[in-house]
């Protein structure tokens, strides 16, 4: 997950873009007025700008919503969770790389009592 075929760790963009797709997944917008509105915020058209907006009630416009529009906490919501998440998949990839390298080529019986940090 971690890695792509090359063994590579995964850029924020593929976790970003699971994430959406994830999103869309669960949301029902024929018959959630709520739904509709968060469901165009991870369409494709307008994915990349709330990105890079991020999680901020300047998203409200994107859909048509005022910024004082209530509802617009969904959108910061889906957003901040999404991205996020990305952020959280990157960083523990890294970790992931990190103790390979230490366990890569070492002796498996060595390794308990190695203490280097």
């Amino acid at each position: 997950m971690f890695f792509d075929a090359e063994r590579n760790l995964r850029p924020k963009n593929d976790y970003l873009e699971i994430g959406r797709k994830a999103m869309r997944a669960l949301l029902d917008p024929d018959h959630q007025a709520n739904d509709a509105l968060r469901y165009r915020i991870v369409d494709d058209a307008l994915w990349p700008t709330a990105v890079q907006m991020g999680a901020t009630v300047s998203l409200g416009p994107l859909v048509g919503l005022s910024v004082d529009d209530a509802r617009v906490e969904y959108l910061i919501g889906d957003v901040l969770v999404i991205t996020d998440w990305a952020k959280a998949m990157v960083e523990a990839g890294a970790l992931v790389a990190d103790v390979r390298a230490l366990v890569g080529s070492s002796d498996p019986a060595t390794l308990f009592q190695n203490s280097r940090p």
